[in-house]
């Protein structure tokens, strides 16, 4: 690994910065809520629900099988609610030797990005997208969903 400071060319921006607790946080229950695939399940759970009180709204209809519908969509809703509350705050605290100051450079050319443990170099052709938040600016690699917020 090299030190970005001491290569820094005259057109440059340097960013450090170091993501607390507070930050990480709500950006990974974030990044869980705006999962495709766990809105599925939710919106399945809710659907598993209402089924299940169908079942138990008609006199013929099986009262077991309503209630077992019921009961899996509320034990997948807590699971849910687990995953989405617990998990970051586990995820910070599992990654802490990882944790510490990154310097993003950006240039003309490109951006690197040096933490502890890593050096990288990404032209901006590997962005397919920039997007402003605040004061925060998330790049979109490529066509597919994978981020990394600056």
């Amino acid at each position: 690994m090299s030190d970005v400071a001491g290569n820094v060319p005259a057109d440059s921006v340097v960013v450090e910065y170091e993501l607390t607790r507070d930050e990480a946080i709500p950006f990974f229950r974030w990044q869980v809520s705006q999962a495709f695939r766990m809105r599925i399940v939710v919106v399945m759970m809710v659907m598993l629900a209402a089924l299940g009180a169908v079942f138990l709204a008609f006199p013929r209809a099986p009262k077991v099988l309503g209630v077992a519908m019921i009961g899996l969509a509320v034990l997948e809703l807590l699971g849910f609610g687990w995953l989405y509350v617990s998990v970051p705050a586990r995820s910070w605290k599992k990654f802490e030797a990882d944790r510490g100051s990154t310097t993003y450079e950006f240039t003309d050319e490109s951006v690197r990005v040096h933490t502890k443990n890593t050096d990288a170099v990404n032209r901006w052709a590997a962005y397919s997208e920039s997007i402003e938040h605040h004061e925060m600016y998330l790049l979109r690699v490529g066509k597919r969903e994978r981020k990394s917020v600056v």
